[in-house]
């Protein structure tokens, strides 16, 4: 499959407890202005050894985990595609404007709907932003829209 053609998605920003998740990068923060992924060469089965290596941390916090895209079972798939992968490629900065070297893009869903585009800013998305900090409000709006970026959320 190539990664235009249409077949099974993966997602790239699945909880790494999921079915079938397998992590294919690490959350480097130490001297980063933000939180940054740092891709493995090759993907690992997100197993509870693996998941223990987070420490006390959540393990999104640490790992970034790609699973079979849940479609209609997530609140990102609008019935059409992810429009999480869309707001990372619209209101992300480019990481350092190199593709970077992933072992998902051939099946990830935002590369398929996005292009290029969303594999430039993909290293700055993490799963769970539990830390505080303005380039993680950042992240949390594009996750929930509906929150504003200090965090609050917006009225429905």
């Amino acid at each position: 499959m190539t990664a235009r053609e249409p077949g099974p998605r993966l997602c790239p920003s699945a909880d790494p407890r999921a079915e079938g998740a397998r992590i294919f990068g690490v959350i480097r923060r130490a001297g980063a202005e933000r939180p940054v992924v740092e891709y493995l060469e090759t993907p690992v089965e997100a197993g509870d050894g693996v998941l223990a290596l987070a420490g006390g941390a959540p393990p999104g916090a640490v790992f970034r985990a790609t699973a079979p895209c849940a479609e209609g079972r997530c609140g990102h798939y609008d019935g059409h595609g992810c429009s999480l992968g869309a707001r990372v490629r619209q209101a992300l900065p480019v990481v350092d404007g190199r593709l970077p070297s992933c072992a998902i893009r051939a099946g990830c869903r935002w590369f398929a709907e996005q292009g290029a585009g969303a594999c430039l800013r993909c290293a700055w998305v993490v799963t769970d932003t539990a830390d505080s900090g303005a380039a993680l409000d950042t992240l949390r709006w594009i996750a929930d829209p509906l929150s504003r970026p200090d965090g609050e959320r917006h009225p429905r």
